[in-house]
């Protein structure tokens, strides 16, 4: 039986022609590209002039090669997919195919289906080798019709005829899916053509009215700054640390069907959310070590030996100062320890805003909350810790208000007369004119017997104060707890959370607050007149 012989001895002389075109058009862009005639060989490329001013789409065109020829090629993603390797497998079919051709012409057919290198004109040469027939005779079951018109009859055509074989043979002979062959069969005379990567991505870009309506539902999340990272990145805005982005898409769906709007997926929210803003949604308990990201960037990307050298030295030196630091802590801890008469050390910092009124109700989230503030003091001789809370209706959270819970803090001093403080090194809370005032008025006072203030910093982004562990207990205790309406809420919770050596709580008024301005005013007048 004769079928369609002329088909695919046209396709054969079409790749002939084809890929000298190819050769010939490829040497004048002086880029060669030689395909081995095994399909377990690589392709050779050299001249890599396009590959210089266009990488990606040279790995594309490179890897397409590849793919159409049945070699081993990388995805753009970095996946391994294997070389194309043929393999006698059996159907086990009634026809027995197997018996009908012997592996050595089956292994010629794989080799040239695969040679042709050409999507499309492998598609042709698949399209010559199946006969299509209509139905003859039909057997409707149930009194039901068959969607069925026409059948297909497979062939492997050799030196010796062509030779029937079912469709499962055919498919593992050539190694390829069952949907390309499928899709070549619907298409009858007009032979699909390999539009991958040629569509200008219009069918499948988000309109901007729906993009708008993303922008808008993210803006509509109140957004707040962090004292820690508002000098080094004032545009990074944190939300609420009970969202995440799934719960946030989640509640863009509910808003979109309230609305009856049409939704993107949850994939271009995201990249959405990514690419224009800069939002965040856990604040940072600590500073992080901007000198050491700093030098560890300068390291990695210097070509210079003697540089990186040095830069190595400065981050050694960095580490071994933020080490000594921390051994001057435990020291002190140790001599307050030991002399509970004449030191008073500590450690003290404020804890991340406690949101109010806590609610697991979706509205919540579009709302912006009040704030409990909670400045925590740990003792060192006798590891009391002491928490001082206030919320917003109160006071503010800045460098006054901080000297005021130090102030307070400072009345249990007794018989001491040398104080030691630590803290981080936040300029806008503790490293500050306020702060140092505070102090020189707690040793200029007589109601105390202190003479001697050292206020010690820890670098920043390796100060591990003992108030981490604290702040850390409070918020497991929190995580317990859907619902806090009112800042006596949260007091509770801090009075209770820890089981045996409790935490003591203060709660500020607006009186235990106090202000240095005054006697700001009055040294920048005295300084005036000096000048």
């Amino acid at each position: 039986m004769n079928i369609n012989r002329r088909i695919i001895k046209d396709s054969e002389n079409e790749n002939n022609s084809a890929m000298n075109n190819k050769l010939t058009n490829r040497k004048k862009r002086r880029r060669i590209i030689e395909v081995e005639s095994s399909s377990d060989e690589d392709i050779v490329i050299d001249n890599l002039d396009s590959a210089e001013q266009n990488k990606e789409k040279y790995l594309q065109q490179t890897n397409k090669i590849k793919r159409n020829s049945g070699q081993k090629y990388c995805t753009k993603r970095g996946k391994f997919i294997p070389a194309k390797q043929f393999e006698s497998k059996n159907c086990n079919c009634s026809k027995k195919c197997i018996e009908r051709i012997n592996e050595t012409q089956r292994k010629e057919m794989f080799d040239k289906f695969w040679n042709i290198g050409d999507f499309n004109k492998q598609n042709v040469f698949l399209y010559g080798s199946v006969l299509r027939e209509s139905v003859t005779r039909r057997r409707p079951r149930n009194n039901s019709g068959t969607k069925r018109a026409y059948a297909y009859k497979f062939y492997l055509v050799t030196s010796g005829g062509n030779i029937l074989v079912c469709k499962k043979f055919f498919i593992n002979t050539f190694q390829i899916s069952t949907g390309r062959i499928d899709r070549i069969l619907k298409s009858h005379e007009n032979i699909p053509k390999d539009m991958r990567g040629k569509m200008d991505g219009s069918c499948r870009r988000t309109s901007e009215l729906l993009t708008n309506t993303v922008i808008d539902h993210i803006k509509s999340f109140p957004a707040f700054e962090s004292h820690y990272t508002r000098s080094q990145n004032p545009e990074r805005m944190f939300l609420n640390p009970e969202l995440n982005i799934r719960k946030m898409y989640n509640l863009y769906l509910e808003k979109c069907k309230e609305n009856n709007l049409s939704s993107v997926n949850e994939w271009t929210y995201r990249k959405i959310f990514k690419r224009d803003f800069k939002l965040h949604f856990h604040l940072p308990r600590k500073d992080t070590s901007a000198k050491c990201d700093f030098l560890n960037m300068k390291i990695k990307t210097t070509t210079d030996d003697e540089e990186k050298t040095i830069l190595v030295e400065r981050h050694d030196v960095h580490l071994q100062n933020a080490e000594i630091a921390r051994k001057a802590l435990q020291e002190d801890k140790i001599l307050a320890s030991e002399n509970p008469d004449t030191y008073f050390a500590f450690s003290f910092d404020l804890q991340k805003a406690l949101p109010y009124p806590k609610l697991s109700v979706s509205i919540a989230y579009y709302k912006r909350n009040m704030y409990v503030l909670n400045e925590g003091f740990h003792n060192f001789h006798d590891n009391k810790v002491n928490m001082y809370v206030w919320d917003e209706t109160v006071a503010s959270r800045g460098s006054q208000e901080v000297a005021s819970c130090c102030l307070r803090h400072l009345e249990n001093v007794t018989t001491q007369s040398h104080v030691i403080a630590y803290s981080d090194m936040c300029t806008g809370q503790n490293r500050n004119l306020q702060m140092a005032l505070m102090w020189l008025k707690v040793t200029q006072s007589l109601e105390n017997n202190i003479d001697i203030i050292d206020h010690k910093f820890l670098l920043s982004g390796h100060s591990y104060l003992p108030n981490d562990a604290d702040f850390g207990i409070i918020e497991m205790a929190l995580r317990k707890k859907n619902f806090l309406y009112t800042p006596q809420d949260y007091y509770d919770v801090i009075k209770q959370c820890r089981k045996h050596e409790k935490f003591i709580l203060h709660e500020m008024k607006r009186e235990n607050f106090v202000s240095t301005k005054n006697l700001q005013n009055a040294i920048k007048k005295q300084i005036k007149k000096k000048h």
